[in-house]
């Protein structure tokens, strides 16, 4: 899949059963086809026939200089990665368990092995991207026969993913405007028709970005705080401090130390009975560097009596929206 993509069968019946249907959980940065690493530690090993070696080692530390992510030589875990000798160069998509290999062929560099050990830590192809449209043309009438599925989005294929932030033109995990072209023509332009290179030298800060959305994204939660109540002889208020909070767990017991900013979204809505259609507000917050708990508006509940009869209700409600991550 995608040319240098393998399946496992679980992935297989996956991608059967998601076809018949439409798949909306899109933007999670889970799924079950893309596992992550616990700890952020891969381990793996080189099949001592693979020829030019230097180019998994370099691979893997320009994976670690970049990220906080740990390659380690196996020794008998269950789960890791054999670097081998195949036609071709080709990786599954994230953790699938047990053994699972990276095929680095005669002509595979080190470029080509970052973007493999890209896909198995989790990452997809940048034009898979389910908002590619808004950032390119792929020309279906340039690609080879057979090989259209490659350029398919992932909700086209009926998988799960995300995207964040803008189209990744420097992505190590783009393909270049001519791949697959069956006229020499180009596959894939920008939306003005100019073409571009799909480099391999090594990750982008977008691709970082990516990583750190998967591995390192902290946990977010809306509390209300500080109750007050106001009230009348017909009508009363009650009003909470919306206050935004990030934890390094799920479990939302240890507060974030960000060193970089981290922005999330939420919406703001406002109901009731003079509200016929509900008024909703998206916000992107951002969270700097060292602050980890942050007012970000009021949640308030309004309602007014008029001899002894309900007049109106106004609900202002908080809610979480998606993750956005900053670039560090």
């Amino acid at each position: 899949m995608g040319g240098d993509v393998i399946l496992t069968q679980e992935q297989v019946d996956y991608l059967k059963s998601s076809l018949k249907k439409s798949d909306s959980t899109a933007r999670t940065g889970t799924s079950l086809f893309a596992r992550f690493w616990p700890n952020r530690t891969v381990f793996f090993t080189i099949n001592p026939n693979l020829p030019d070696q230097a180019r998994v080692t370099n691979a893997i530390a320009h994976w670690e200089s970049q990220t906080n992510i740990t390659f380690v030589q196996r020794t008998n875990q269950a789960n890791y990665i054999e670097f081998i000798d195949d036609s071709g160069c080709y990786s599954y998509v994230g953790m699938i368990g047990g053994r699972q290999v990276i095929s680095l062929g005669a002509l595979c560099s080190t470029g080509n092995a970052i973007h493999k050990i890209g896909h198995a830590i989790g990452l997809f192809h940048e034009q898979s991207r389910a908002d590619r449209d808004d950032f390119i043309i792929v020309n279906f009438n340039n690609i080879q026969s057979g090989a259209e599925y490659q350029f398919q989005t992932y909700l086209v294929q009926g998988q799960q993913g995300f995207e964040i932030d803008a189209f990744d033109f420097g992505s190590v995990m783009l393909y270049g405007s001519y791949a697959f072209s069956q006229n020499g023509l180009a596959t894939i332009t920008r939306l003005d028709g100019s073409t571009f290179t799909g480099q391999r030298n090594g990750l982008s800060a977008g691709d970082i970005e990516t990583y750190n959305y998967m591995y390192n994204r902290p946990f977010f939660t809306l509390d209300l705080e500080n109750l007050r109540s106001n009230g009348g002889p017909t009508w009363y208020e009650d009003i909470y401090d919306v206050v935004l909070k990030a934890y390094t767990d799920a479990s939302m017991t240890t507060p974030l130390n960000a060193t970089v900013p981290w922005r999330v979204s939420v919406k703001e809505t406002t109901s009731g009975s003079n509200y016929p259609t509900p008024l909703v507000e998206n916000h992107v917050i951002t969270l700097q560097p060292g602050i980890n708990s942050l007012k970000i508006g009021e949640e308030s509940h309004y309602e007014e009596y008029i001899g002894g009869t309900e007049n109106y209700v106004i609900d202002v409600d908080w809610t979480m929206g998606n993750y956005i991550v900053s670039r560090p």
